[in-house]
């Protein structure tokens, strides 16, 4: 995130928490605070449609105090809560993501392994969308409906002729 949509996300943030309000207040600990933040969350993405990532339910649901958590109750939102949500939607970014092979020599191992992790870290970081290609190469498996209809109809075309009698 730059540092327009971390400004964002800490009004946000005060909506719900008048101690995110009162640090955001002086303008000194708002700069040191936008700063800290700004360098904490560079790899964290704004929004992601992919995976439906959007930083604000991240704020949201910090402040919702889900299950037995109540860190809401003690602590203001930090930005390793918000590095914390994004976690699980990194991770199925990563599991989707197929390498695609890199523009490198691969005979220059160095270079192709730096190709190889810039693409792993703008796909981690929300930068650049994965590559599918495995989805691409699967065919979708038929439904059960579909294949029963495909077999009634190899079965009608190999299927001989009725015998008429006379």
């Amino acid at each position: 995130m730059n540092s327009q949509q971390i400004a964002a996300v800490l009004y946000h943030a005060a909506q719900f928490d008048s101690r995110v309000r009162r640090a955001m207040n002086n303008p000194q600990q708002a700069a040191e605070t936008l700063e800290d933040w700004s360098d904490a969350l560079a790899h964290v993405p704004a929004t992601r449609a992919e995976v439906r990532w959007d930083v604000a339910h991240a704020v949201r649901g910090y402040y919702e105090q889900q299950r037995e958590n109540r860190s809401a109750q003690y602590r203001a939102i930090e930005p390793g809560d918000i590095t914390a949500a994004w976690a699980p939607f990194r991770r199925e970014l990563m599991n989707r993501h197929t390498d695609p092979v890199p523009a490198a020599d691969p005979d220059d191992v160095a270079a192709y392994l730096t190709a190889l992790r810039a693409s792993r870290h703008a796909v981690a970081t929300g930068q650049l969308a994965p590559a599918q290609y495995r989805a691409a190469l699967v065919a979708p498996s038929p439904s059960p409906t579909e294949a029963i209809a495909a077999l009634r109809q190899t079965l009608a075309r190999t299927r001989p002729p009725p015998h008429e009698s006379s």
